[in-house]
């Protein structure tokens, strides 16, 4: 991300502060790690971002975000620093042209993103969450991070109550959805794994007609989320969908090794993580591999 303080305010609908045609490259959350050039974004959580202002801009931020207190040098006062962070993200993700593929699921969501770009990184330019960076901050900062030119941005979904998986759909706008699994997690925010299935079926909700959804055909509910889009389905199991595995063995030096029937052929091939779970997982990052003639 390169723009101007006053880009940035027209953006968010702030008002700017300073010099406006000061150029900001990149956002931090973070006033320790912060690099040269680019824009603060102070989170008001256990602890209030607007504390470290002064910090950022001293070790090197050329302007920051604020909703309280005084602008320190260039700056953008907005009603709502996170909110302000995603209209940023929704602006960058309009610049990129490539593919987003978006991967949600109770389990297994971390090991499919893995596997997806451990296939894709040698092969072309692909930019994935850092960590677990799932959530309505993670997940912005991660499309801010990525660059106009990315072929493949591969972003983790998580949601921690209802509602949370189409509030990340909405600023990611995915082309590609991918399903793991859904199981009860986080239950003192969901009624029933009906409601949590329902919350993790808003990302294939958002498909584009021309986007792809991948679907565990191992678990019913999410096979039955097929029913939410216009978009191409792509199953995956251990059997009876689109890519399914067989012959599965588990080596002593714990890989796993399987072989892959899909409609664009068949292989063998082999992870280094054990477990049939893992397999699944496995299929489910295949399946969106085979989308770009990788299978």
């Amino acid at each position: 991300m390169e723009l101007t303080v006053k880009e940035i305010g027209d953006i968010t609908g702030g008002q700017p502060f300073g010099d406006l045609d000061a150029i900001v490259k990149g956002v931090s959350t973070d006033s320790r790690s912060i690099e040269k050039k680019q824009l603060f974004v102070p989170i008001i959580a256990e602890r209030n971002g607007h504390d470290f202002v002064i910090d950022a801009m001293t070790n090197g931020a050329s302007g920051h975000l604020f909703s309280q207190g005084d602008p320190q040098g260039n700056a953008i006062r907005v009603k709502d620093t996170l909110v302000a962070l995603q209209d940023l993200a929704k602006f960058a993700r309009k610049k990129i042209t490539g593919d987003v593929v978006g991967i949600t699921g109770s389990v297994g969501k971390t090991t499919t993103k893995d596997i997806l770009f451990s296939s894709l990184r040698n092969l072309t330019e692909v930019h994935v969450s850092k960590r677990s960076y799932n959530n309505e901050l993670g997940l912005p900062l991660t499309i801010l991070d990525a660059k106009s030119s990315t072929k493949h941005l591969i972003l983790e979904m998580g949601a921690r109550g209802p509602g949370q998986i189409a509030e990340l759909a909405e600023i990611a706008n995915p082309t590609i959805g991918i399903i793991t699994r859904v199981a009860p997690a986080h239950t003192e925010f969901f009624k029933d794994i009906d409601h949590i299935a329902e919350t993790k079926g808003a990302l294939i909700e958002f498909l584009p007609s021309s986007g792809t959804a991948i679907l565990n055909n191992d678990d019913p509910r999410v096979a039955e989320m097929a029913k939410l889009t216009n978009a191409r389905i792509v199953t995956y199991g251990l059997e009876n969908a689109t890519v399914t595995a067989e012959n599965i063995s588990i080596g002593n030096d714990l890989t796993t090794s399987f072989q892959i029937t899909t409609p664009w052929g068949t292989a063998t091939t082999r992870i280094n993580i054990p477990g049939v779970h893992n397999v699944t997982n496995a299929l489910a990052a295949i399946s969106a591999g085979c989308q770009w003639g990788l299978g």
